[in-house]
């Protein structure tokens, strides 16, 4: 096995474990910190962070331009260029974050003007607080962004997913402890920023003395910048819509006066829910994008793409398909012990906002296939399109049907563009072979449907125990992957299984 071939192979691992980690870790901890926070608290910092997510947009997308630009710059002049390239991305980035600060300080001494009504005197001084200190996060994170994505770049996966892996514990345990001594979401704010600033210092070590980039304060190449930012603009308009298809909501429910900090926490527990069936899905794409992107700069073929889009797709599918159909038969019980009373709206928030995004979450590659052929363009207006549907759908909605309400909405949107126009563009526009991909992935719906139905039929009147639960998710699992094994799996997933059995029998 080649060194870029065990990179790839351990890293997707290390990526995984570090998934499974961020998601177990989480179902671990969140119910403590929901009971000591309470929910208005916990509504107030999740409503803090949809305010500090928009000062993302001030990157204006270049963070995807970063990996293309560096492996072009590799590829065309070595290492000399490579590092020239890095050092421009750099000087942007500390840019950014200064102007990150500047903005932000003004969003912290303007937030009574938006939030005045439906958020009371003495939260007010502290959601300012978590704003301020949010804002410093998001300006260093901005600025250390180029250290990641030259690892990942380089496809030093390992290094990247070991010291993840890290940080995905040390981040809640430095939690947990902010909570137990009575800091609560201030304290997690602050433990927020400091892990990033740790981990971001290891990544920048690293670059330094193990790929040997430093950063050059001549002769960069400015002259990229006009590319750059034209490439990013697409990449920007798509980070617009990812905010607000996904935040606003947030946004708009904290403003009325009705709904207030109770409605956001429940709305964002479903988020969270939807999220970690995402992270599960996505991870492995972004471990492959550089190999997508090197296969496009090769010249490799529609039918050739198509064919590593629906190995991985269908794996991505098998994933995904087990979290929804889960959730689906166990999420009631799941959430009342998981969250407490007061969060069974939870489960149909996840549900509405989770399965419109499974064309999406199975067709990573094709979006790095469109990134890499700078045919990213449609998807960006697309995207732009339905979000504003959604935007202005659910003010609509809001009053009469909640957060419920909402969430229909998103999903509505979600189905119809990232589902049926985008599946036309790949396959139009693009020449990408979404029917053959499609035939190939629907078999993998049968049993989770089936399997999802049964159970909601047969455990949506028992009341779990928190071991009795784990034992019914741990059956369910293992039922659904053994039947996906004996009837629609296809060699190559059985033999992923069967080798990764055969290597624990080594192991042990």
């Amino acid at each position: 096995m080649n060194e870029e071939s065990s990179q790839l192979k351990i890293g997707a691992t290390l990526n995984y474990i570090n998934m499974a980690l961020g998601s177990l870790i989480p179902l671990l901890y969140t119910p403590v910190m929901l009971r000591i926070l309470g929910q208005d608290e916990y509504g107030l910092y999740k409503l803090s962070g949809s305010i500090t997510g928009y000062l993302g947009l001030l990157s204006l997308g270049i963070g995807s331009a970063i990996i293309r630009n560096l492996i072009k710059a590799r590829t065309e002049g070595g290492h000399d260029m490579e590092q020239k390239v890095f050092s421009l991305f750099v000087m942007i980035y500390r840019i950014i974050g200064l102007v990150t600060i500047v903005v932000g300080m003004i969003l912290v001494f303007n937030i009574d003007r938006w939030y005045g009504e439906s958020i009371q005197p003495n939260q007010m001084v502290r959601m300012q607080t978590l704003v301020a200190i949010m804002v410093l996060h998001s300006s260093l994170s901005l600025m250390m962004g180029p250290y990641y994505s030259i690892i990942v770049a380089h496809e030093r996966f390992v290094y990247a997913q070991s010291v993840g892996i890290i940080f995905t514990i040390l981040g809640p345990a430095l939690n947990l402890v902010a909570l137990f001594f009575g800091y609560a979401s201030i304290g997690l704010a602050v433990t927020s920023l400091l892990t990033t600033l740790l981990s971001q210092i290891i990544y920048r070590i690293y670059v330094m003395k193990s790929l040997q980039i430093h950063i050059m304060y001549r002769n960069l190449p400015w002259y990229l910048a006009k590319e750059i930012l034209y490439f990013s603009f697409w990449i920007f308009l798509g980070e617009l819509t990812s905010l607000l298809y996904n935040s606003t909501d947030n946004l708009l429910i904290g403003s009325r006066a009705e709904l207030g900090t109770n409605a956001v926490a429940i709305y964002s527990i479903g988020c969270v829910m939807t999220s970690m069936i995402f992270s599960f899905t996505t991870g492995i794409s972004s471990v492959l994008a550089p190999r997508v992107n090197k296969m496009c700069f090769e010249g490799a073929s529609n039918s050739e793409l198509t064919d590593f889009a629906i190995k991985v797709g269908r794996i991505q599918l098998l994933i995904v398909t087990l979290c929804i159909s889960g959730f689906i038969a166990l999420g009631v019980p799941f959430l009342e012990l998981y969250a407490g009373e007061g969060y069974s709206s939870a489960y149909y928030v996840t549900l509405l906002t989770v399965i419109p995004l499974v064309p999406s979450l199975v067709q990573n590659v094709f979006l790095n296939v469109s990134m890499a052929r700078f045919q990213h363009q449609f998807r960006s207006i697309v995207y732009l399109l339905i979000a504003v549907v959604n935007v202005v759908g659910t003010y609509l909605v809001l009053p009469s049907l909640g957060i419920v309400g909402a969430a229909l909405i998103t999903g509505i949107a979600g189905v119809i563009g990232r589902g049926f126009v985008m599946n036309w563009y790949y396959d139009k526009k693009m020449h990408l072979e979404t029917t053959r991909f499609w035939k190939n992935l629907y078999k993998i719906f049968i049993m989770p449907a089936l399997l999802a139905a049964v159970g909601l039929a047969l455990l949506h009147n028992v009341e779990f125990s928190l071991i009795g639960l784990f034992v019914a998710i741990v059956i369910y699992a293992f039922l659904l992957c053994i039947l996906q094994f004996a009837f629609f799996m296809d060699e190559y997933e059985k033999g992923l299984i069967t080798k990764m059995f055969s290597k624990v029998k080594i192991i042990k």
